[in-house]
């Protein structure tokens, strides 16, 4: 398929495509012309590639990661990486939470201390 029908079906755009496959993400050929031409696994490839974003990666660890899920037949290898960095990525956004609760218990007292404040 083009990269046109490509960027449509996965929901992107056509530089988005393009960006992916200047970073080795994907991989197109060549038609005649000078067309870019990609397989039905650009499309997985691409829905991949945006789960895992979702999941906090970087485009730079997904890198790493994406080959595993499609240039290795088993896959076990691309989830044992995935696990490690979804741990990772779940134990910081754990402190996240853990900070912004904090900071949310802070504006609580500081909204109570100047309710007092005004009341006195």
């Amino acid at each position: 398929m083009r990269i046109g029908e490509l960027a449509h079906r996965a929901g992107v755009t056509t530089r988005t495509v393009r960006y992916y496959e200047g970073l080795g993400l994907l991989t197109s050929r060549r038609e005649g012309g000078g067309h870019r031409q990609y397989e039905e696994t650009a499309l997985r490839r691409l829905d991949k590639i945006d789960w895992l974003k979702r999941m906090g990666l970087s485009l730079e660890e997904i890198r790493e990661v994406i080959p595993l899920y499609f240039d290795e037949r088993t896959g076990a290898r691309g989830r044992k990486k995935m696990i490690a960095l979804l741990e990772r990525r779940l134990a910081e956004t754990e402190e996240r939470i853990e900070g912004l609760v904090a900071h949310r218990d802070e504006l609580r007292a500081a909204i109570e201390r100047m309710r007092a404040a005004a009341v006195a």
